[in-house]
């Protein structure tokens, strides 16, 4: 800890602030055990209203395996289901990349699912609580 004489932004350096964020993630990689990487977890959630992490991902798997064919269920649990995070979005940097892709949405030149399927998809995401 910083001496009476030393300022905490001294002590408290962004070198040090970043060892300990290596030092730490290092013990979380290196952690086996679930209970504390629960309570690490819940530590480092900043809504506290929200359900643990691991009810979340046991309901988006949940969802997942039972609406999704098994590959795309598994895509998605490869990254923990986007929990907490965007989902991904095509990279669109410039004006005429945004008119690109609103060209292929409107002209069903790319429809991977039909209309019947994207109906099916919303009615199961309405009826989950």
């Amino acid at each position: 800890m910083p001496q009476a004489n030393e300022s905490a932004s001294i002590y408290y350096s962004q070198p040090l602030i970043n060892a300990l964020k290596r030092n730490i993630c290092q013990k979380i990689e290196d952690e086996t055990n679930l209970e504390v990487l629960s309570e690490i977890s819940h530590i480092l959630t900043k809504d506290s209203s929200k359900s643990s992490f691991e009810e979340r991902f046991r309901q988006a798997k949940e969802f997942a395996y039972s609406h999704f064919d098994l590959e795309y269920a598994q895509e998605l649990e490869a990254h923990n289901f986007y929990i907490d995070e965007p989902c991904p979005l095509p990279i669109i940097h410039t004006q005429q990349d945004m008119d690109a892709l609103i060209a292929v949405c409107e002209s069903g030149e790319d429809e991977e699912v039909s209309h019947e399927e994207v109906m099916k998809m919303v009615s199961a995401w309405r009826s989950v609580k």
